[in-house]
């Protein structure tokens, strides 16, 4: 799969996740569930470990022409952006950053790289979030209107242009 250019986003690449970088997404998940954390405990190490299986799998089976990308920063993988260019609209499965990452315009440079995407092909974007997450504000902020709710998800929607 060719990544569309309008994809990357500024300051970023993107490349495409291989088996290789199994460790990488896993850390990820997990240092994202314990940022608020004081200590991660092993036995909850290992509960997220079961937690990201099991929503690995339900991506997979969700998802199944889904495309899963490292973003990286010099080279650095320091999130990932799993995204469906298939569905229309196009559809964020996952957009993930690491903790000391955040809070740098990257979540935004991704989802403004994703608005340009959906842009060149005539679409809007969809993302799901849990409600009342610090991302669901970025969205708002980046034009993404709520379109639908189960909890404790919100779907939203980015009809464009405000990206």
């Amino acid at each position: 799969m060719t990544i569309p250019q309008d994809l990357h986003p500024k300051g970023c690449t993107l490349t495409l996740a291989t088996p290789a970088e199994a460790d990488f997404l896993r850390r990820l998940f997990v240092e994202i569930e314990t940022a608020a954390m004081p200590v991660a405990l092993p036995p909850l190490i290992q509960m997220l470990d079961q937690q990201h299986d099991s929503r690995m799998a339900t991506y997979r089976q969700s998802f199944p022409q889904a495309t899963d990308l490292i973003i990286r920063r010099n080279g650095t993988a320091i999130g990932r952006l799993m995204i469906d260019l298939t569905r229309r609209p196009i559809h964020g499965v996952d957009i993930a950053i690491l903790p000391d990452w955040q809070s740098k315009g990257i979540g935004t440079a991704v989802l403004q790289a994703m608005c340009n995407t959906a842009r060149a092909y005539g679409t809007d974007v969809s993302i799901s979030v849990i409600e009342g997450q610090p991302a669901q504000r970025l969205y708002s902020r980046m034009g993404f209107e709520v379109t639908g709710r189960t909890p404790p998800h919100a779907t939203m929607l980015w009809s464009g242009p405000a990206a």
